[in-house]
């Protein structure tokens, strides 16, 4: 399910990922109760290509989890921030407008079909996912850099968290 995003009309958040997960181990178990029946003959290679599917399913909604807490963290600073960071980081800002504009298509979609099997299982979605958060990895080290050099320049700022 796509949630609204603070005020703006383009961003959402990948809502329901709890309910998602508890249908997930719930089918875990399931099918691992299947497999574990001496019974399942010819059914044995279905119910594995489904426990990978799912499996699949919840790497990509992990993956999506990290990205979107990532992104809520860095959204505001790169959004709303000023112009000292913008012109400082330039590098980190142009990264994270790219993570912006592919975060926001993947929620476009996902606010046009909320089936979360289909959103997952999109292809490359997981990849995609993966070398977003790597992204936004680098961009949070450089910025947590540039926040050091300002503490190293003004001490008083060692007393303000990274937060604010």
């Amino acid at each position: 399910v796509a949630l609204p995003f603070r005020d703006t009309r383009d961003s959402s958040l990948l809502g329901g990922i709890d309910a998602v997960y508890e249908l997930l181990d719930e089918s875990f178990v399931t099918l691992t109760a299947i497999l574990g029946s001496r019974f399942v003959g010819r059914m044995r290679d279905r119910v594995v290509a489904e426990h990978e599917r799912l499996q699949t399913v919840r790497a990509v909604l992990d993956d999506w989890a990290s990205l979107q807490r990532k992104w809520m963290y860095l959204w505001p600073i790169f959004k709303l921030g000023g112009d000292a960071i913008k012109t400082s980081l330039r590098a980190e800002t142009k990264a994270f407008g790219v993570v912006d504009t592919a975060y926001k298509e993947v929620m476009k979609r996902v606010r046009d079909d909320s089936n979360a099997l289909r959103a997952c299982l999109r292809s490359g979605l997981k990849e995609a996912l993966e070398k977003h958060g790597v992204t936004l990895d680098e961009v949070l080290h450089r910025l947590e850099a540039y926040l050091e050099t300002k503490r190293l320049a003004f001490p008083r700022f060692y007393f303000l968290a990274d937060e604010d």
